[in-house]
């Protein structure tokens, strides 16, 4: 069972979503909390092995990810293998399915281990809302940004 489980549904069509996930490098464009992200040099532009850095709005943050599971139009797996924040692993999946033609329901499922040991697991407990928090703000970023005219 995941630390995080959410859902939304997005009034746009599938291929329309997913595009905007598969981007890999762009997700700066809907992510609110990001100040910039882009590839990583070598990395292939989507697919399991896609690499990239994002660069968190405080200005000091990064978060270095992986795609590490991927079926084109139906999920990604995102690792975070590196970052200066307190957080040890992050694993996002992102399923993504298609109830109407015109609509995308996306769920996120969200597993993280906090660094400094016993500390970290009581972190964890604080962090969780956060967690959550984020994940919210990154779908509905999504959302807005699938929906827009």
């Amino acid at each position: 069972m995941p630390d995080i489980r959410q859902e939304i549904v997005i009034t746009a069509p599938l291929a329309k979503v997913w595009e905007s996930w598969d981007r890999f490098g762009e997700i700066a464009q809907f992510n609110r909390g990001l100040r910039a992200s882009a590839l990583l040099p070598g990395s292939p532009a989507t697919g399991k092995g896609a690499r990239r850095r994002c660069d968190l709005k405080n200005g000091k943050s990064f978060l270095l990810e992986e795609i590490t599971d991927y079926r084109h139009g139906e999920w990604m797996e995102i690792v975070v293998y590196d970052s200066n924040l307190p957080v040890k692993t992050v694993r996002l999946r992102l399923t993504f399915v298609a109830p109407t033609a015109t609509t995308t329901r996306i769920t996120a499922e969200v597993d993280f281990t906090m660094k400094f040991g016993l500390l970290g697991r009581l972190m964890k407990l604080v962090g969780s809302k956060a967690f959550r928090d984020d994940i919210t703000r990154l779908l509905q970023g999504n959302k807005a940004f699938n929906e827009a005219v």
